[in-house]
């Protein structure tokens, strides 16, 4: 078992920069290799919420997250609620978009 994943700064995944185009500002672009690094843990609503804002500041960031994708997150969460099986790294309160996400 995983305990968790760390997705890599953008310039460890792509060797291009890319556009990081939005709808606040088309001339954001991908930070500098020497830019700083800030390693952002949980990607809840406030992780996915500073990591943002911190790439926009061209900080180049590192997000960690305990659980798994949404996607795969809904089956674990499926599985415990129809079979009562617990995936402990990926529930309720572990994985992408944070407890809020299954909440309501």
């Amino acid at each position: 078992v995983k305990p968790g994943r760390c997705v890599p700064v953008a310039s460890e995944r792509a060797s291009e920069p890319r556009s990081l185009a939005t709808p606040d500002s088309a001339a954001d672009t991908m930070p500098a290799p020497d830019a700083p690094h800030v390693v952002v843990i949980g990607a809840g609503p406030c992780g996915l919420f500073a990591a943002l804002e911190l790439c926009r500041a061209g900080v180049r960031v590192t997000l960690c997250e305990r659980g798994k994708p949404v996607e795969e997150r809904g089956r674990s969460i499926g599985a415990l609620v129809r079979r009562g099986m617990v995936d402990p790294e990926s529930n309720f309160c572990y994985g992408e978009g944070g407890a809020g996400t299954w909440s309501d």
